[in-house]
């Protein structure tokens, strides 16, 4: 699986010490020269010349991303090796990324967050790995980081604004892509949870996805209509929740 290849560069490459994951790596071996010739060798042939530059910073959502990517490999493949990079890389950032106010911080200080996409990817990342393991702690959780977004992150005008309000003349918007994440996240949480909170808030932001100037603005991007599928899964899982309350009634009439 290609899938695996990239798996293994994140091992190889892109994993700290503290079992975190560093942020990027260049694609040019040298700064202004393009690399074709380099990514055409071996992968022998390449370490040979030396490695791109890597961005050693280490981010909470770039981590949750990746955390959430091996967990999906793990139940593809049943390799519990990316679990277990998974896990590793979890724990370091439930130890070093956790903000005092709740949520995640972006970097070791956060001069102008929280920021959604850090506690969002992070949450993504404690579904994925509650579905492979059963542990209900990381359903908790992301249960908690959902509680923590609708608080600090909602927007009035529809969605989940990127940031949070900090003062600057530029007042923090909604991000596409961070909602449509958002929504397939909350309407997971909620078939999981049956929170009504939970389904609230991801209505919230369907909103302002469904509304004619954001869902037609990308129409490459099939994101919504994924997060209309977990939408639908939600409603399907309720219905049928209400079927036998609603034959009990009417055997009582």
């Amino acid at each position: 699986l290609a899938a695996e290849q990239v798996a293994a560069w994140l091992r190889d490459f892109m994993r700290a010490p503290n079992g975190g994951f560093y942020t990027s790596q260049d694609a040019d071996l040298q700064q202004g020269s393009k690399a074709h010739d380099y990514f055409a060798l071996d992968r022998a042939q390449r370490l040979q010349r030396g490695l791109p530059r890597i961005d050693r910073n280490q981010y909470a959502d770039a981590n949750g991303k990746a955390i959430e990517g091996l967990v999906t490999l793990y139940q593809v493949t049943g390799d519990k090796a990316h679990l277990g990079l998974a896990v590793g890389a979890l724990d370091w950032v439930l130890r070093n990324r956790r903000a005092e106010q709740g949520g995640f911080r972006h970097a070791e200080t956060d001069i102008a967050g929280p920021y959604l996409a850090d506690s969002l990817y992070i949450g993504r990342a404690l579904l994925a790995i509650h579905e492979a393991s059963g542990q209900e702690v990381w359903l908790r959780q992301a249960g908690e980081l959902a509680d923590f977004i609708g608080v600090r992150f909602r927007h009035s005008g529809g969605g989940l604004a990127a940031a949070v309000d900090n003062g600057t003349p530029l007042q923090p918007l909604p991000q596409l892509d961070q909602n449509i994440h958002a929504a397939r996240f909350l309407y997971t949480l909620a078939s999981r949870t049956a929170e009504p909170r939970h389904l609230d808030l991801a209505d919230h932001v369907m909103r302002y996805l469904a509304t004619p100037e954001i869902a037609t603005s990308r129409l490459t991007d099939a994101g919504i209509l994924l997060a209309d599928v977990a939408r639908r899964q939600v409603a399907s899982k309720q219905l049928l929740t209400l079927l036998p309350i609603t034959a009990a009634m009417g055997g009582d009439a």
